[in-house]
């Protein structure tokens, strides 16, 4: 993912620099790296060694804003500061997705990469997956609809620079987790290992919960029907014998309906004799 910036390179008034999502929450920024480049840029200046990325098909079509991809703590320091303009490389990107990898890519060579950065990463590189890729650019909407909806672990960990297992687990926090745990994670205080642990366990308490629970409410449900189908088996029979022309449409079915009643007793879902109809019987409802 080399990009060439030599001839792209130029000041630019840091109010003429936007951010937005994903890039501009991607990695969190550290409040002492932050303070550090600040202090540095009112000694020095803006180091024209470590240009801002900004996107260069967004620029040359808004003639005026530049968005940001890859240098958000240097262009927050000098707002802080009120340095302006600030040096900035205008980098060509075909859609959304190039440019977030290639954000990524830049951020993991040049800090160690923390369970935190790491969630916040496949985070947003699962998110642009799933909405199916770029959607600003023609070119990125036609690649987009070609493009499977969601993302393989391989595909994932590769860009990230990370592991299978990792992306994995990191996926689990991020799709079952409670929200208590995910901030736990971002904020660097649980690991993605820990926290997936936390939220698979937490996942088969409560699949046995809910399954004793539909059970018990199974249960309930037979025991209520079983004593209705034992008064109505008993009044049909009892009727059945001398039932008028009128009420065997009623009846009619009454066969299928002692089948299914001690197909349940027999597999011991309701509490019943079994039901026998005589010869004569059988006879008045055929």
């Amino acid at each position: 993912m080399e990009k060439t910036m030599s001839s792209k390179c130029q000041w630019m008034a840091t109010n003429r620099i936007k951010t937005r999502p994903p890039f501009k929450n991607l990695f969190p920024v550290d409040e002492k790296i932050f303070n550090a480049v600040a202090e540095d840029m009112k000694v020095r200046g803006y180091d024209q060694s470590q240009p801002i990325i900004v996107w260069k098909e967004k620029l040359d079509a808004s003639k005026n804003d530049a968005l940001v991809i890859d240098g958000h703590t240097r262009l927050f320091a000098a707002k802080r500061i009120g340095l302006s303009p600030v040096y900035i490389a205008r980098v060509s990107f075909p859609d959304e997705q190039e440019a977030l990898q290639y954000a990524i890519h830049n951020q993991r060579d040049r800090r160690n990469m923390t369970d935190a950065d790491i969630l916040s990463c496949i985070e947003a590189v699962d998110h642009r997956r799933q909405r199916g890729g770029d959607h600003t650019t023609e070119e990125g909407k036609a690649k987009s609809a070609s493009q499977p909806i969601a993302s393989s672990a391989q595909e994932t960990a590769k860009i990230v620079g990370t592991s299978e297992d990792k992306v994995k687990k990191a996926r689990t926090v991020l799709d079952h987790a409670d929200e208590k745990t995910k901030e736990e994670v971002f904020e660097g205080k649980k690991s993605i290992h820990k926290a997936a642990k936390e939220t698979q366990e937490k996942q088969k308490k409560q699949s046995e919960s809910d399954l004793w629970e539909n059970q018990a409410r199974e249960i309930n449900a037979w025991r209520s029907v079983s004593e209705r189908i034992k008064r109505s088996i008993a009044l049909i029979k009892k009727n059945c014998r001398c039932a008028p022309p009128r009420e065997l449409e009623i009846i009619a079915n009454i066969t299928q309906l002692v089948q299914v009643i001690n197909s349940l007793q027999s597999a011991k879902i309701i509490d019943i004799e079994p039901v026998v109809l005589d010869k004569k019987e059988q006879l008045r409802i055929t």
